[in-house]
């Protein structure tokens, strides 16, 4: 019974082999997969940067819209109109316009995106 209980651990390593053929196969499509993945992921990422700089693009594109039209105002009155007297150009439909200044002689505002984040800023 000794022998056996002797045998047995001898057995057992002689069971587990050296990766098969087929396992180093495996392994090697799982390495180029995950490898696929990242790429993927890499890519994927892409348009959101691009997505990104569109919309400070677009946003920088309102504000400048903005001023141009305050400056033109300016040039007609001699002043900046008053806050309820600014209609915001087309530009800045999918934007907020913070005024932090508006006064007779210099205006500073910021657009900012959907979700709150400062995008653009003017000011004279």
């Amino acid at each position: 019974m000794s022998r056996v209980l002797l045998l047995f651990p001898l057995l057992l390593t002689a069971c587990t082999d050296r990766p098969s053929a087929r396992e180093q196969q495996l392994e090697q499509r799982v390495a180029r997969l995950e490898a696929q993945v990242r790429q993927l992921q890499q890519q994927a990422a892409a348009p959101g940067s691009a997505q990104r700089v569109t919309t400070l693009a677009a946003a920088q594109y309102c504000a400048s819209e903005l001023a141009r039209e305050l400056e033109a105002y300016n040039q007609d009155n001699g002043r900046y109109p008053a806050a309820p007297a600014v209609t915001l150009p087309n530009a800045c439909a999918d934007f907020q316009v913070q005024w932090k200044t508006l006064q007779a002689g210099t205006y500073r505002f910021s657009v900012s995106g959907s979700d709150g984040r400062e995008l653009a800023t003017e000011q004279r």
